[in-house]
């Protein structure tokens, strides 16, 4: 698969990405929850997967337990 068909599935309908190299990334993970982005930098695309949530989690089927 591609990234752009990996988006395609993994990002929310509507929401915005960029690909970045990994080596753009900082050494120290650990304060990852304090980074952001400015949205008018996510310019590879748009999100096109129905079933993924906000928060990166798939919906349940209809009928099936969340």
């Amino acid at each position: 698969m591609t990234m752009d068909q990996v988006a395609a599935i993994a990002v929310p309908t509507g929401r915005p990405y960029a690909f970045i190299d990994s080596s753009d990334l900082p050494k120290d993970w650990s304060s990852r929850d304090t980074w952001f982005v400015d949205d008018a930098d996510l310019t590879d695309g748009v999100g096109g997967a129905e079933g993924v949530q906000e928060d990166g989690l798939f919906k349940p089927r209809e009928g099936e337990a969340a």
